[in-house]
């Protein structure tokens, strides 16, 4: 089965964000970073357990391009969450 990803920003939460931002670079907390947002092809929150046997047997590349594709997501909704510090006038 394919690994879909969906960052909805009505389901992540500001500590989800923080935990993104502090993760290590661990198969472990990656692992769990890709199953935290796994989604069936209705776009469903996958179970846990489903979510860690698809993760589990990706291949490196395939790990790599799908937290390439979780960053740019992140990083988009970061844009909208936490606005960029104006000076004052």
């Amino acid at each position: 089965m394919e690994l879909r990803l969906q960052v909805d920003p009505d389901r992540i939460t500001l500590d989800d964000l923080i935990a993104v931002e502090e993760s290590t670079s661990s198969g472990k907390s990656m692992r769990d970073l890709l199953c935290r947002f796994a989604v069936n092809g209705t776009g469903q929150p996958l179970e846990l357990v489903e979510a860690r046997k698809i993760v589990g047997a990706m291949t490196i590349r395939q790990v790599r391009d799908a937290l390439g594709q979780f960053s740019q997501a992140m990083q988009q909704l970061r844009e909208v969450a936490v606005p960029p510090t104006t000076p004052a006038a």
